[in-house]
């Protein structure tokens, strides 16, 4: 049981270690929410992962991306108001939440079959919860205090790897503006280096 539990940290540890390599290299948003979700599953086999995004005005959780042994839920199922549910919870306290029995809680919304506990973690920008990773089990109690460190890192390089997608995402903005304007402009632009050579012109 040990050796189980010690083997079981270490596949965590290159989970974290992994995933941080991953989704730091990927600034397309949806890609690395996917990539980060199914890491999660793949690794700790947790019979449900999803990561759930606040709209622009806070007023609901919509499903971002799951990896998951159900189908993803239908439209019209994929968000929750963010009001509601455990999730709801996590997002108005900012703390992560371990419910070990769902069964027991009053807020429980559930998205599949045989979920018993569940964890959600805060994916947090600037001090501000943005969103949601939230795991469930078909076991009571499935989380201890290792996957809760585990998955709140997760969480941490989630929001990390979405902030730099979106300060790229801003960048590449003005700079293909800046490039309109220059580009489309009538009279010549040139950028010449210091021996007077051109290096550009419009």
């Amino acid at each position: 049981r040990s050796r189980q539990d010690e083997q079981r940290r270490f596949e965590q540890l290159l989970l974290v270690n992994e995933l941080g390599r991953k989704v730091n290299s990927i600034l397309n948003a949806d890609l690395l929410l996917r990539q980060a979700t199914v890491d999660v599953h793949r690794t700790f086999g947790f019979h449900n992962v999803m990561v759930l995004m606040l709209d622009e005005k806070r007023e609901r959780l919509e499903l971002k991306a799951h990896a998951s042994r159900y189908a993803a839920p239908g439209k019209g199922q994929d968000h929750v108001p963010s009001d509601r549910g455990i999730v709801g919870r996590v997002v108005r306290s900012g703390r992560t939440e371990v419910v070990e029995d769902v069964r027991a809680d009053k807020d429980f919304v559930g998205w599949f079959a045989d979920t018993q506990s569940e964890i959600a973690v805060p994916i947090q920008i600037g001090g501000v919860v943005e969103g949601v990773l939230n795991v469930e089990s078909d076991r009571p109690g499935a989380f201890g205090p290792s996957e809760r460190l585990v998955l709140e890192t997760v969480a941490n390089q989630i929001a990390i790897s979405l902030e730099n997608a979106r300060l790229f995402g801003m960048v590449k903005e003005r700079e293909d503006r800046y490039r309109a304007l220059v580009e489309g402009n009538p009279a010549a632009v040139l950028h010449l280096d210091a021996q007077g050579s051109i290096i550009y012109a419009n």
